[in-house]
């Protein structure tokens, strides 16, 4: 399904969510930083990612849904890198009920064309889109690929470490990009994006437990390997800093990478995060 090409920016004044200055200033913004224009006008809090969706919806005649009221097909997760789906803010709900050869596809922008495409060619299916937010599309990713995710994040880990062990040789200009550093910054990234006020990181007898504080209530979200332990407490302690009164602060830069226009962006935010430690004592 080829959508019709409009303007973010027509498409809000048409529905009268914006005015033109507005847009004038977030457009400005936007160049300046390297977002999208309607992350600008969020940012700028002129507008929320509900209103712009349900603008989308209006001018392009496209289904808004609700994320967390959907049915999300696990299959597609072995079928398309999660990466992939990240890049584009996508994410493939169920298959059509009257042809399996169309998927119906949550985006947060249905006019992107270079997505569709490559959804396209690894699937080797049509795509109907519908329109989601952002926080919902990325909330949803969270949930049905972060597992797949972090194993391939742990398999790494498993055979560099072995590689290290024979070599007993570090390549300090791929620390940024070892296993356990994309590891831990995927755990700040889905943390934040929950909005978890903490992150629990648990010793159990065979596993690592690590579990989100959500308005309260605590709700676990994954489970390595006890082998794992180690190497995630060395990088916290590793990038916390700022020691007082036996507790550290870690700033994490987090980014969102997507395309605009065919070509890649990487936008930043920034987190202060405080680590704290407790002993474990072998009780027996």
């Amino acid at each position: 399904m080829r959508v019709e090409r409009k303007r973010m920016g027509d498409m809000l004044l048409a529905e009268g969510a914006v005015t033109a200055g507005q847009i004038d200033e977030a457009l400005e913004a936007s160049k300046r930083e390297g977002i999208k224009l309607g992350e600008s006008l969020v940012r700028l809090s002129y507008v929320t990612e509900d209103t712009i969706a349900q603008a989308l919806s209006n001018q392009l005649k496209i289904e808004r849904v609700h994320l967390a009221e959907e049915f999300v097909d696990d299959s597609f997760v072995k079928m398309i890198p999660g990466d992939v789906l990240r890049r584009y803010i996508m994410i493939p709900l169920c298959y059509e009920k009257d042809n399996v050869n169309r998927v119906r596809v949550a985006m947060s922008d249905p006019m992107d064309m270079r997505a569709m495409d490559e959804f396209q060619i690894i699937t080797g299916l049509q795509l109907d889109p519908v329109i989601a937010t952002r926080y919902e599309i990325e909330t949803a990713l969270d949930r049905y690929y972060a597992d797949a995710e972090t194993a391939k994040v742990l398999e790494r880990y498993k055979r560099e470490h072995q590689e290290l062990e024979k070599t007993d040789e570090a390549n300090n200009t791929q620390v940024d990009n070892s296993p356990v550093v994309l590891l831990v910054r995927s755990l700040m990234q889905q943390a934040a994006r929950q909005h978890a006020s903490d992150i629990h990181i648990e010793a159990m007898e065979r596993v690592v437990r690590v579990r989100f504080r959500i308005d309260g209530v605590l709700y676990e979200r994954f489970r390595y390997d006890i082998e794992m332990l180690p190497a995630i407490v060395a990088r916290i302690t590793i990038a916390a800093s700022d020691v007082l009164a036996g507790q550290k602060t870690y700033t994490a830069t987090l980014e969102s990478s997507y395309t605009q226009e065919g070509k890649p962006y990487t936008t930043e935010d920034t987190v202060t995060i405080r680590a704290m430690g407790m002993p474990l004592f072998d009780l027996y």
